[in-house]
């Protein structure tokens, strides 16, 4: 049954193409000679977009009924040509074909039936773009959190790593400590100066104001070097315990099998 239809659709086809006058889609006019040929082609390649749609080749059906409207602008070839479109899945051609074919025969009497499908159609686009959307969005949400993941797991790292690192307080601490002892090494030495010129000063009055510059100099000096020293030895020992933490933090934990002696020999777990 399916099968006269379609032969009957063909003759029907083939004799508006052959009756109807040449309209080829560029508009140029024609010789009487060209347009017998175009007709004739135009047939031809009707047919065979016949062929290849009820052999399921929507596609090489529509690149043929393409061609045979080029020759003959029949509005009928643009209705098969949305139906080749619509079946190779190519939804936005096949609308474009419908929409141009009921605008070539606007007194169509299934109009009404077309003007459905054209709007299933395009709620079949509207709802495919969302769906695209709403993936590309998606999308778009998976690589930010990727993102900010991998910003979170570098700044883990770079706090992690500053965690590890000895810190330098404790080493300033050490030489602010052997500053102070540097100073009391100064210090000892002009009191060791004055004490000198105080000796060799032959009157009385001068020679008792270096001995109290000297002694000056020299509870300074003492100062420096205690306060210098307990400085210093305060940030070494700060200073060692801090590296020696974090390497203790650092150092690999015993990978090495439990053993445990048994009456039968001795067992071991992974």
């Amino acid at each position: 049954m399916r099968q006269a239809s379609c032969c009957h659709a063909l003759a029907a086809t083939v004799l508006v193409l052959s009756l109807s006058p040449a309209r080829p889609a560029s508009g140029a006019p024609r010789s009487a000679a060209t347009e017998r040929a175009a007709n004739e082609q135009a047939i031809a390649l009707y047919r065979q977009s016949t062929r290849a749609y009820d052999e399921g080749r929507f596609q090489d059906a529509a690149d043929l009924l393409t061609r045979a409207y080029a020759l003959h602008a029949e509005p009928i070839l643009l209705f098969n040509l949305a139906r080749a479109y619509e079946g190779s899945g190519n939804v936005d051609k096949a609308i474009d074909a419908y929409t141009r074919y009921l605008a070539r025969e606007p007194g169509a009497s299934d109009r009404r039936s077309i003007e459905q499908r054209v709007a299933t159609l395009q709620k079949q686009v509207g709802d495919r773009q969302a769906l695209e959307r709403q993936r590309d969005e998606e999308r778009a949400r998976v690589e930010q959190a990727r993102r900010d993941a991998e910003r979170a797991r570098q700044a883990a790292e770079r706090a992690e790593e500053q965690r590890r690192r000895p810190s330098v307080v404790p080493w300033v601490v050490a030489g602010a400590g052997v500053a102070g002892i540097g100073a009391g090494v100064v210090l000892g030495v002009v009191s060791h100066a004055r004490y000198v010129d105080a000796r060799d000063e032959p009157f009385k009055s001068p020679a008792s104001a270096d001995y109290s510059s000297a002694q000056s100099f020299a509870t300074g000096a003492n100062v420096a070097f205690v306060a210098g020293g307990v400085v210093a030895a305060a940030g070494l020992v700060w200073g060692l315990v801090d590296v020696l933490g974090k390497r203790s933090h650092e150092a690999p934990a015993d990978a090495s099998p439990r053993l445990t002696f048994t009456g039968n020999g001795i067992a071991g777990r992974f």
